[in-house]
């Protein structure tokens, strides 16, 4: 006698109670209630990074503000690699944890590792001075160098507890915080610029100092919301470097290639040249609220899609997502590109004049880089972070070939042209290798029947 049994491999979507149901919200739906909240969040610390960029290039000048760029470019680049190799696995790894008592475990280890690695960033930063001190070179930036270090680690602090309450879903925790932290490091500045004793070194011990008040405050509030444990403590970090290593080495060429641009335009073309291309980012910080506050609430989101309803929703999400970013920030970035010239000579002054190009080339290679974002995140979803890796290289190659030709040639505007090309180059990479790993993951999840037959 034959027995005949079909075996099928099930779907990434079985199991569950009931079919997963398609998501045809419109796009708006994607900003829900928290991603509102996330919005309004982005908006405050946006608003926080535009007003400091304005009151210290209009009250403390072009130099100070292009000695406080380069400071900032050390700390974005130092706070990108803690994001890939700290906060991102917390956000993928999160969700999978259902216990409770996990995640407090698990808090309290990411906790414990973002303190030793804001240390460690002292400590170079630190040896950093120290080298340029007895080299004699880059004279100006010493004793800005020498703020950042006592400041860096707040300030990296800062910026972890923020994403952690995102990758929690804890938006309006995130509000409350950030928005605390803005009002003082704002208000602080502007007591010193009233003054007239505003300079770069001053706005960062205030940033600082507004962080370690933000902070404080944070942790007392959130206490019994995370336990220390040595043994979970190791295994989480390993555990954590297995998942973030590929997001470090891809978040370490992305920071490269992003925050060295200012260090190239200083080398070529002085201070002052940075200082105009600081302004530049401060306008720009008009499309980084909704873009940022977005990527906030879409990275976990985009997980949490992936970890509960397969790929086939990945895939549409991450679509849709795309087209909503492309659609909303696209307009956006249009107006700011027509109106760049003007607002700078009225928000910073007539000295800034005539970087209305490098603006526009910013603002459109932001709707390309909020694109890649959503890509990239799906890869990283997907356990293809190694890929991710693999594409930074191309706006490193940017930077190198193009970009360095470009900054000594026009300055700011051949900086921002440079990032424009790496923007839309990195988009398009990534599109086709998450489309291609989407394919790979759809195949292998449904397989064709397979017969067994037993003869008796």
């Amino acid at each position: 006698m034959k027995v005949v049994s079909k075996l099928s491999v099930p779907q990434v979507v079985s199991g569950l109670p009931a079919p997963v149901p398609r998501i045809t919200h419109r796009l708006t739906s994607l900003v829900s209630h928290k991603g509102t909240l996330t919005l309004f969040d982005q908006g405050a610390v946006s608003m926080t990074g535009f007003l400091t960029s304005v009151i210290i290039g209009r009250f403390a000048g072009k130099d100070e503000l292009g000695l406080y760029m380069l400071a900032l470019s050390i700390s974005v680049f130092i706070t990108e690699l803690q994001t890939a190799i700290i906060s991102t696995p917390y956000m993928i790894r999160r969700p999978q944890l259902g216990d409770q008592r996990e995640q407090r475990s698990y808090r309290g280890s990411v906790i414990a590792h973002q303190i030793a690695f804001s240390a460690g960033t002292v400590l170079l930063v630190s040896l950093a001075w120290m080298f340029l001190s007895l080299q004699g070179t880059m004279t100006d930036f010493h004793a800005t160098l020498l703020v950042l270090a006592g400041a860096i680690s707040l300030v990296m602090l800062r910026d972890f507890v923020r994403r952690l309450c995102f990758a929690e879903l804890r938006t309006m925790s995130a509000l409350l915080f950030d928005v605390a932290a803005g009002t003082l490091q704002v208000g602080g500045l502007l007591y010193f610029a009233l003054g007239a004793t505003l300079s770069a070194n001053l706005a960062l011990a205030t940033i600082g100092m507004a962080s370690a008040v933000s902070l404080l405050c944070w942790f007392a509030a959130n206490r019994g919301e995370f336990e220390l444990s040595a043994r979970a403590l190791v295994a989480d970090f390993f555990i954590n470097w297995q998942l973030g290593k590929w997001i470090l080495a891809s978040g370490l060429l992305w920071a490269l290639s992003m925050n060295f641009y200012p260090w190239l335009i200083t080398y070529f073309h002085g201070t002052e040249s940075t200082g105009l291309w600081a302004a530049c980012i401060g306008i720009l910080g008009v499309l980084n609220a909704p873009l940022i506050g977005l990527q906030n609430y879409l990275g976990p989101k985009i997980a949490t899609v992936y970890a509960t309803h397969g790929v086939s929703a990945l895939c549409d999400y991450s679509r849709r997502a795309a087209l909503f970013l492309v659609a909303f920030l696209g307009s956006v970035s249009v107006a700011l590109a027509l109106a760049g010239d003007w607002l700078l000579q009225n928000l910073y002054g007539t000295d800034y004049a005539g970087n209305g190009l490098a603006l526009a080339f910013l603002a459109l290679g932001l709707v390309a880089a909020s694109v890649g974002f959503v890509y990239s995140r799906g890869l990283f979803a997907l356990g293809k972070s190694d890929v991710d890796f693999k594409i930074n290289i191309v706006p490193l190659l940017v930077l190198a070939t193009a970009g360095v030709w470009l900054v000594q040639l026009s300055g700011t505007v051949g900086a921002a042209a440079s990032l424009f090309v790496a923007h839309v180059a990195s988009a398009l990479a990534r599109y086709w290798c998450l489309k291609a790993a989407t394919t790979e993951r759809s195949e292998i999840a449904i397989e064709p029947t397979v017969e067994l037959q037993t003869d008796e």
